[in-house]
């Protein structure tokens, strides 16, 4: 009966000690995924430009250089 015991003991020690481990390792695994996938979206900006102010970079830069 004590060997019962003390090996379902042992069997739920391990098996908590598994999950913790499998839970530390999952974190660190987010994290260097989350760090591997940074694109230029994480750091991009939107703003609106009116129309008249790109009729005219349009015609003075983009147009000229085209030619």
């Amino acid at each position: 009966m004590s060997v019962a015991v003390c090996t379902g003991t042992l069997i739920c020690f391990l098996f908590s000690v598994a999950i913790k481990w499998k839970y530390q390792g999952g974190k660190i695994k987010q994290l260097e995924w989350d760090m591997a996938t940074v694109t230029a979206g994480d750091y991009a900006v939107e703003f609106p430009i009116p129309k008249a102010v790109y009729q005219n970079w349009y015609n003075a830069t983009y147009a000229n250089g085209q030619n």
